[in-house]
């Protein structure tokens, strides 16, 4: 049913069915398209790797072919998403003409097909890329005045397409501009996983071309309604009552994925057939990441040394940090800090958000992508062999008796001799996990349970004799949490 990575080949309504947290940013490119007048700046969509962006394009892509007030205004071309062998102005504009003519060919207009065919027949024999791309300039800009009809672009991977290929030379780059500002031909809707260079360098004559909007993760609430959706689509009634009642379940996800949908959805179908795999689900998670390695190793590569320091020690430290106790951490100045992160916040690394104290003098922020974290500490030595995160999930998506029952009967695996095998192996590894998150739950619990004698004592006030009974109880377990 799910295809992470290739949201096109789903089914439009799944997709439809399963869209959360992103309704604000579809109303706003359909109100877009929707515009009678001439588009005044084309669309940027920027956000990693899981984000949603192929699902939003998708399910853009849909509800324009279901519209025919849109379909007589607009003619949609989706590229490939990877857009493989397009790497000069020329493959650009030939590869739009093939797919305008697919698109036309399947509503029925074969004579335009044809003609678009034809066309790319004649600019096959052409030597020269800028008069074969010029050529085909011509005939789409004849066409759409002739049909009133202007072609729609849906393109994926616009840093690597746009940024480091057809418009790597400044002649290409200025060519592209002109069409795309000049020419009434062409709308272009791009995602792209990073900021590139010709749409933040004003030197470029890129720049200020898109409207960017930045797609940020998933609240948890959003989050939990996407888990719900999921189980519903597959029947999963027990388990979808389970994520709304049980609200631990969707938070332990959330801890291990933040809002990233992609992690999200395949941490569910990690979890959704067993609630006491924990191998699995440990193995899956740190392969899960792995699959990011090429893109946050990337997205590294775009940042300065000491860019890199800044980032680097949101990924220690805690969700939220300051530019002063930043600047402390990693013996830098709290102005150089500051300016660090407006960058990072530019180009997304980072998210500033509210403060939390009204008197503070400097703003909070946090990692935008909530995975680098933990992807970070996976590659850390310190952290290779026992990943704090990992247990944390334990401990939010287990009660301490559900702990404590798994870790008994990995126990018992391992008195009935199998400590050679695969399982016993396994076994071992998580009952290393079971016994901190076990002493941790138990704490925790204990901790829940102080606080609300705490807030009975003081709500109810008890007569002397009861109060005498709560004092001793709440010194009790202060003594307990001690140890």
């Amino acid at each position: 049913m799910y295809h992470p990575y290739t949201p096109s080949r789903q089914d439009p309504c799944f997709l439809e069915r399963t869209a959360t947290g992103r309704d604000k940013l579809l109303s706003t490119l359909l109100a877009g398209i929707e515009q009678k007048s001439r588009q005044p700046k084309h669309q940027l969509l920027i956000g990693p790797r899981g984000i949603g962006k192929s699902h939003i394009i998708a399910l853009l892509h849909h509800k324009i072919k279901s519209s025919s007030l849109l379909m007589a205004k607009w003619l949609p071309v989706s590229f490939p998403e990877e857009a493989a062998g397009i790497i000069t102005l020329r493959d650009f504009m030939e590869k739009v003409t093939r797919l305008s003519g697919e698109e036309l060919e399947k509503e029925g207009l074969s004579d335009d097909a044809m003609r678009l065919r034809e066309l790319l027949e004649v600019t096959d024999g052409e030597s020269s890329n800028q008069k074969a791309a010029n050529q085909i300039k011509s005939f789409l800009l004849e066409w759409t005045e002739k049909n009133q009809r202007k072609i729609l672009i849906l393109l994926e991977n616009a840093d690597r397409v746009i940024g480091d290929r057809i418009t790597k030379r400044l002649p290409d780059e200025r060519w592209l501009a002109d069409l795309l500002m000049n020419e009434d031909i062409f709308y272009l809707i791009a995602t792209s996983a990073a900021f590139f260079k010709q749409t933040t360098d004003k030197d470029h004559p890129l720049c200020r071309l898109f409207r960017v909007d930045v797609i940020d993760e998933l609240s948890l609430e959003e989050s939990t309604e996407l888990l719900i959706k999921y189980a519903a689509e597959e029947g999963r009634t027990a388990l979808a009552k389970k994520l709304k009642t049980r609200t631990n379940r969707a938070q332990a996800i959330y801890t291990l994925a933040g809002g990233n949908p992609r992690l999200l959805i395949m941490l569910y179908v990690l979890i959704r057939n067993s609630d006491a795999n924990i191998t699995n689900v440990e193995a899956g998670f740190f392969s899960l990441l792995e699959d990011l390695t090429p893109y946050f190793q990337s997205c590294m590569a775009q940042l300065t040394a000491q860019e890199e320091k800044v980032l680097v020690a949101f990924a220690q430290g805690p969700e939220f940090l300051g530019p002063e106790e930043v600047g402390r951490n990693i013996h830098m100045s709290t102005d150089e800090v500051t300016a660090h992160l407006q960058r990072l916040k530019s180009t997304g690394f980072v998210k500033e958000i509210e403060k939390l104290i009204k008197e503070d003098e400097w703003a909070l922020y946090r990692l935008s992508a909530t995975s680098f974290r933990y992807w970070y500490q996976m590659n850390s030595e310190q952290n290779r062999e026992m990943s704090e995160i990992f247990i944390r999930f334990l401990i939010l998506y287990y009660t301490y008796s559900e702990i404590e029952q798994i870790y008994l009967s990995r126990s018992t695996i391992l008195l009935e001799g199998k400590n050679a095998s695969t399982v016993g192996t396994n076994a071992r590894r998580e009952l290393r996990y079971l016994e901190v998150a076990m002493r941790l739950a138990k704490k925790e619990e204990i901790q829940t349970l102080l606080t609300s004698l705490e807030k009975g004592l003081n709500k109810k006030s008890p007569s002397e004799g009861i109060k005498h009974i709560y004092e001793d109880l709440l010194k009790s377990i202060r003594n307990i949490l001690r140890f």
